[in-house]
């Protein structure tokens, strides 16, 4: 009997002083997705979108290449945090593993380029507006 589908990815970048895009991405195992809008982005709200099996693919292809799963759970690795700079938090659950990456700022090339891999997947998608 197939598995249910679970929550697969998540992408969440959090609000700072002046502007900054605030959002969330969630992706689940079966290709959907959804996205929440919250402050400075161009899609305020809840909105559903579907990925293909080839783009869920290849993204889960592009989080081995980045090695995500040996990343460290949080950057800076040391020093404080900065307060008015946005946070943003990926996780990937492969049920055999998960983890979740916390980059306030300081992170590896590797993971902003697979951040901004994930955000322009999304940005490529036709998203429905759904009501709650």
């Amino acid at each position: 009997e197939p598995l249910a589908p679970h929550l697969l990815l998540t992408l969440q970048r959090t609000d700072c002083p002046g502007f900054c895009p605030v959002f969330e991405i969630r992706l689940f195992s079966d290709g959907r997705a959804l996205y929440r809008g919250t402050k400075d982005v161009a899609k305020i709200g809840k909105f559903e979108s579907r990925l293909s099996n080839t783009e869920l693919d290849r993204l889960l292809r592009e989080a081995d290449h980045i090695r995500f799963f040996e990343l460290s759970d949080r950057y800076p690795l040391y020093g404080l945090p900065i307060k008015e700079l946005p946070t943003t938090i990926t996780s990937i659950n492969r049920l055999s593993h998960a983890k979740t990456v916390t980059n306030r700022y300081d992170a590896p090339r590797r993971l902003r380029s697979f951040e901004d891999y994930v955000i322009q997947m999304f940005e490529g998608l036709v998203w429905r507006e759904v009501e709650g």
